[in-house]
């Protein structure tokens, strides 16, 4: 029984782990494709297609590190000091 809870503890914070992988590199990925897919059917070239593609990816991702940096946790805000 005891191994059970901490095999579900483990996966708990597996999946915590994961949500914030995908949070930071999948979605600035997405938006990029995303991005790229409007440019192209808009009638851009398929290099500027990829330019766009990329400028976006990169400001979604740049944006979203800051955020995660500038933000402090609110369970750090809660401890009295």
């Amino acid at each position: 029984m005891i191994a059970v809870m901490l095999m579900s503890i483990a996966l708990i914070a597996g999946l915590c782990v994961l949500a914030y992988t995908l949070a930071v590199y999948a979605l600035p990925f997405m938006l990029a494709v995303e991005a790229a897919r409007f440019a192209y059917a808009t009638g851009s070239s398929l290099f500027g297609a990829g330019l766009v593609g990329l400028v976006a990816g990169a400001t979604a991702y740049g944006l979203l590190i800051f955020a995660f940096t500038s933000q402090r946790s609110p369970i750090l805000l809660r401890i009295p000091t």
